[in-house]
């Protein structure tokens, strides 16, 4: 039996199909000493006499067991510091979707996900529901050291939901950030990373309704947009 122990995943099912033996049960459990998808042990033990085809267990590590947080209170503060204070504990920006309150602060946090006070793990994501009048679509600058700017996309009214498709275009590789189905007059927001020369292009419905520069801060026509994907 081959010793498989602090090997990746990968590492150690090559080295068993070559060996002419099968990958068995998998458990996983956190571990501080081994980096994440490496095998902590296995069943039979290393050295051990077996027979081709045998199956071997094993216990893989998922990492060091993640930092609980208790999830600060975002309620009534602005967008940037909201996401500011996500960033500083740990945790990712999810949905950020908009509702509108007359007397309540415009960009302001009117709701939150998980709420204040409960634990949540590092890395969990926080959705945000924002006082923001429905108008034009537009970025947001934020304040504070955030990681990205704020895109905000609004559906046209009508009666069907529409399938909105949202890439990232940077060095001629393109990336999909958003896939879902909206419900008309819906904003989308999103989180995009401030990357220059980066391109947002939008589609509903499998059909584009257009191409956004991240460094202009402006919708672009396509074929500036093929001059700028061409560079």
């Amino acid at each position: 039996m081959p010793d498989l122990i602090a090997l990746s995943v990968q590492q150690a099912g090559i080295i068993l199909e070559e060996n002419g033996m099968c990958p068995g049960k998998r458990s996983d459990t956190y571990s501080a000493s081994v980096a994440k998808d490496h095998v902590i042990a296995q069943v039979p033990s290393p050295g051990t006499i077996t027979a081709r085809g045998e199956c071997v267990n094993l216990l893989v590590s998922l990492g060091g067991r993640p930092r609980v947080y208790k999830m600060p209170d975002l309620q009534g503060l602005s967008l940037g510091q909201a996401l500011t204070l996500i960033q500083k504990a740990n945790l990712f920006t999810g949905e950020v979707n908009s509702d509108f309150k007359k007397f309540k602060t415009r960009n302001s946090i009117l709701r939150q996900e998980p709420p204040a006070g409960q634990n949540v793990l590092e890395g969990s994501f926080v959705n945000l529901v924002v006082n923001r009048e429905p108008g034009r679509n537009d970025l947001l600058p934020l304040t504070g050291p955030t990681y990205g700017k704020l895109f905000r996309y609004r559906c046209e009214v009508g009666f069907l939901k529409r399938h909105i498709r949202i890439e990232l275009v940077k060095a001629g590789e393109t990336d999909d950030f958003f896939d879902d189905y909206v419900s008309p007059g819906e904003e989308v927001w999103l989180v995009i990373p401030s990357d220059k020369d980066t391109i947002v292009c939008v589609y509903e419905d499998e059909q584009l309704t257009g191409y956004w520069s991240l460094d202009a801060g402006h919708w672009i026509s396509e074929a500036r947009y093929a001059i700028r994907a061409a560079r």
